[in-house]
Parts: C-alpha cells; structure tokens; sequence
C-alpha cells in the first residue's frame, strides 16, 4: 500500500491499495479530484511489484513529477505528483 498526502482545497490522507488508481474529474475514477485544471481521466497509479509509477492519461494540463513533465514515470517516497493545481506526495512511510 502506498500512503499520499493530497494538497487541494485541502489537505487529505490518500491511500492506494489497489494495482490500478485512476485520478481525474470523473465520478468514475477511483480518486476523484475536484480540480478544473485536471482532465475527467488524468493519470493513473500502477502497482508494479514492490513499486508505483504514474502513467499521464494524455491529459491537457500535463502529469508532472518533482517539476519535470512525465508521461511515464516510476515514483519514489518523497516525489511530488503535480497534476493541475494539485499535488499529491508520496509519504516515505
């Protein structure tokens, strides 16, 4: 399981247990986001064995880890995920 901590609006906990996350807009996706700068589907969070990697969903504003554009990218405790104007930090714990 990997923990998150969500900075939008608010601050919220955030935990991904699943192989699969989607994050967006849409009701369907499994983080919802009220954020308008993301896409309905924006990214999503893989499991890959013992690591995650954030996949960008061609979304319009860009998927960005620790600043840098990604389209791909495995992620490790301390990245910063920047997707519209929030962020989401993978907690080291």
């Amino acid at each position: 399981m990997a923990t998150f901590l969500l900075f939008s609006h608010c601050i919220k906990k955030v935990e991904i247990d699943g192989p699969v996350t989607t994050i967006g807009r849409d009701k369907e996706s499994h983080l919802v986001i009220p954020d308008k700068m993301l896409s309905r589907k924006h990214c999503l969070i893989e499991k890959d064995g013992d690591t995650y990697k954030v996949i960008d969903l061609k979304s319009s504003n860009g998927t960005f880890v620790n600043g840098v554009r990604v389209k791909s990218k495995e992620i490790h405790p301390e990245d910063r995920i920047k997707i519209g104007e929030s962020i989401l930090y993978y907690l080291p714990f």
